[in-house]
């Protein structure tokens, strides 16, 4: 675990981390840390919170021993070979609904409220798009979490695979290039 522990404090000062950044990182549990490396971001599903290319360190094992929390950036094993990040969106005891607001337009709320990418943008799906998320709306069971990109169209998130349970995350993720959004 130490040795663990200083492979993750390398990482973090080669990227330029400052010693208040790694504090906040290496919070909670760290007994179930089994791998840790750098990763670069694909895709767009994030932008505008994070860029395609972007650096983020990966926490592996990180969900057996903490619990997921709203704003995380996380590492999703979908398949077999797939891995997606996300952000958690909703977590165990959120009362998720999907909410029609006009036709063609189904917007996903949070215990009332409208979701929020990080431009304050609802998420508001069409009803093709919607359909298979609104099987999910309900009170999210304490063992699952609701992932969602920062489209607020949809991407491959939720919205395509529904809740995910907490031991299919591979680990969390923190930008080592800017602040992440955090809701």
């Amino acid at each position: 675990m130490k040795r663990l522990l200083n492979i993750i404090c390398l990482l973090l000062l080669y990227s330029g981390i400052s010693e208040v950044t790694a504090e906040i990182i290496l919070d909670g549990d760290l007994s179930c840390i089994d791998y840790a490396d750098v990763r670069i971001l694909g895709g767009n599903s994030l932008d505008p919170a994070l860029k395609p290319g972007e650096r983020l360190l990966f926490i592996g094992g990180y969900y057996q021993c903490n619990p997921a929390k709203t704003g995380d950036l996380v590492l999703y094993r979908w398949g077999d070979t797939k891995n997606v990040a996300k952000f958690v969106r909703g977590v165990g005891g959120d009362l998720f609904a999907v909410r029609e607001i006009a036709p063609d337009q189904w917007r996903l709320e949070l215990n009332g409220q409208a979701l929020l990418n990080s431009l304050d943008g609802d998420y508001v799906l069409s009803e093709k798009r919607s359909r298979f998320i609104r099987m999910f709306a309900r009170k999210i069971k304490k063992d699952e979490v609701l992932l969602l990109g920062d489209k607020t169209d949809g991407s491959h998130d939720s919205t395509r695979f529904g809740l995910v349970r907490v031991n299919k995350l591979a680990g969390r993720l923190f930008s080592l290039t800017r602040k992440v959004y955090k809701r």
